[in-house]
């Protein structure tokens, strides 16, 4: 495999991340000052209008549906303000461990990685009774369990979806090693639709995750693809969906 493509790859994305902050953040900034001088001055204005169709100076061409979701504006940007700064604030709190490799001094356990990261999901009963997992027992890796959960959280995701849309399936999880990576299965026998593009779900860096935002399919597939390795989908039409990660050993 070529190294240099990942390093630049990555160099890449950290770049861009860093351009995206740079480039947004002063225009976001005035956007929420002049937010906050129209949640002061909007309320007034309202009133005018309103005094003003009360003594038929103007014609009124606002009805007063159309006048509270006018008053409703500055707080509805406030959110959605306030929706664009915690991105950034992520996106900045991950860039910075652009830097920070995945590899530990220590060997990890990839049976202990599975049982933390499946335990930190929270699974509904019906779930639990759809997940089997074949346990390694003697795999052992240099990558952390941290970004092993933000793997599993989102393929998870993704796989109890696909089960409940198509009201069938089941998951299973297994690991094999080679001689230079490890490869991590992740097998749903949902079925496949037709309309499916498992290409999509690379394409989120970032993803809700009960609440939580966390790296998403794309981010752990770069984060791989900069250290060797990769994440790759097998489909068998209308049986299974076999999501592969390569953690290349160190």
């Amino acid at each position: 495999m070529n190294s240099q493509k990942p390093e630049v790859l990555w160099d890449a994305w950290g770049h861009m991340v860093r351009c995206i902050l740079h480039d947004m953040t002063p225009p976001l900034k005035a956007v929420n000052f002049e937010g906050n001088e129209l949640q002061e001055r909007l309320p007034e204005l309202v009133k005018g209008y309103q005094l003003a169709v009360a003594h038929q100076l103007i014609k009124p061409k606002l009805d007063q549906d159309t006048l509270q979701e006018v008053e409703a504006f500055p707080d509805s940007l406030r959110n959605n303000l306030n929706k664009l700064f915690d991105f950034l604030n992520l996106a900045t709190t991950l860039n910075k461990k652009l830097s920070i490799p995945l590899v530990e001094e220590e060997k990890l356990d990839l049976n202990s990685c599975l049982h933390e990261a499946v335990k930190n999901y929270p699974f509904t009963p019906e779930q639990t009774q759809k997940l089997h997992i074949d346990y390694p027992n003697d795999i052992h890796f240099e990558y952390s369990p941290l970004f092993i959960q933000h793997l599993l959280c989102n393929l998870l995701d993704a796989g109890f979806s696909r089960i409940e849309r198509m009201h069938q399936g089941e998951i299973h999880i297994w690991a094999e090693e080679k001689t230079h990576q490890v490869v991590l299965h992740f097998e749903n026998t949902a079925g496949i639709s037709a309309a499916e593009n498992f290409s999509q779900v690379f394409k989120h860096f970032f993803v809700k995750h009960h609440g939580n935002t966390i790296p998403g399919l794309g981010y752990c597939r770069l984060k791989l693809l900069s250290e060797g390795g990769d994440i790759v989908c097998n489909l068998v039409k209308e049986q299974y969906t076999d999501f592969e990660s390569h953690f290349p050993k160190m």
